[in-house]
């Protein structure tokens, strides 16, 4: 009753009925008949709305759930039931860009960066996962935790989850923000988190990825991307990738505009006693601070002199 009542809830404006049926097809996932599996597949799969979407994820992370209970039922994390849950969120994330892709992400990552896959061995990752594990009480040979997780891999795949320069103009409007429009260029900025409110920030799953139009011609993609107009230097624009520790560590692509050819590549670190730290400010204010960390003058792009970072040149992308 109280799963029915759970799903019943999170169904808004869907009958008991169909919310019954649902559960009846989640727990057909675990049939040892092949068809009885192949339909719920198909059944769940093929659900219309966002909360029907949510419901069927909400029933299959309780499932996922059972490694943590006291007593274990003898299904956890059958690898059956796992399978087909993997095909069902894969399809249902290329329909629904919510609850489908936030599991898909928590089996992918876990909740934080240093939790990793949902099957990988665990000592692997130290046990940060703690119980949520693939550890099935009844292993198949088939279903493996290397060939579920390839599973896993290509419904993220499919269902173009992670950003990306291939992303469409049309998906990059539908997802992602206009936040800059300079002389003619228009920057769009996608930025999603996918862990509890309660992990600290630099532990935190989040995805990022800019794109750099012109009209609708895509000029430059990046992790950050920037277009900076620097006056009489030139017009540029910057793909910023951060890859800071425990100190500050940066991935610079600059590229001259309007032509878009590649202007210079550096990764560059190290702590500066400037204040503000122009490493920890560029990618919220590249006019301002790209100058205090390259020189462009001449139609150059190099390091600037007498910086207390180091710079290591990168290939052009």
């Amino acid at each position: 009753m109280r799963i029915f009542l759970t799903i019943a809830i999170l169904l808004t404006g869907v009958s008991h009925a169909r919310a019954a049926a649902l559960t009846e097809q989640v727990a057909a996932l675990y049939s040892e008949d092949p068809a009885a599996r192949t339909r719920a597949v198909a059944a769940l799969s093929g659900v219309k709305t966002a909360g029907e979407a949510a419901a069927i994820i909400q029933r299959f992370r309780e499932e996922l759930a059972c490694a943590g209970k006291q007593v274990r039922p003898r299904a956890c994390h059958d690898p059956k039931f796992v399978y087909g849950a993997l095909l069902v969120a894969g399809s249902l994330a290329r329909k629904d860009t919510g609850a489908p892709w936030d599991f898909l992400v928590s089996l992918s990552q876990g909740a934080t960066v240093n939790e990793g896959s949902f099957f990988q061995d665990k000592g692997e990752a130290d046990g940060h996962r703690g119980t949520d594990y693939f550890t099935p009480a009844v292993p198949d040979a088939r279903l493996t935790r290397e060939y579920l997780e390839e599973t896993l891999d290509k419904a993220i795949e499919k269902a173009g989850l992670l950003p990306s320069c291939d992303w469409p103009l049309t998906r990059v409007k539908a997802l992602a923000k206009k936040n800059s429009d300079v002389r003619g260029y228009q920057v769009y900025s996608y930025s999603r988190d996918y862990s509890p409110r309660d992990v600290a920030g630099q532990y935190r799953v989040v995805y990022y990825r800019d794109w750099l139009y012109r009209g609708d011609r895509l000029v430059g993609c990046g992790e950050r991307t920037k277009v900076a107009d620097l006056g009489p230097a030139g017009l540029y624009f910057a793909a910023i990738s951060d890859r800071s520790d425990e100190q500050y560590r940066l991935d610079f692509f600059l590229y001259s505009l309007p032509d878009g050819k590649a202007a210079c590549a550096y990764t560059v670190e190290g702590v500066s006693e400037l204040t503000p730290e122009p490493l920890g400010e560029v990618a919220s204010n590249p006019v301002k601070y790209l100058p205090a960390l390259f020189n462009f003058s001449g139609g150059k792009c190099v390091p600037a002199k007498g910086t207390a970072y180091s710079y290591t040149q990168l290939k052009a992308e």
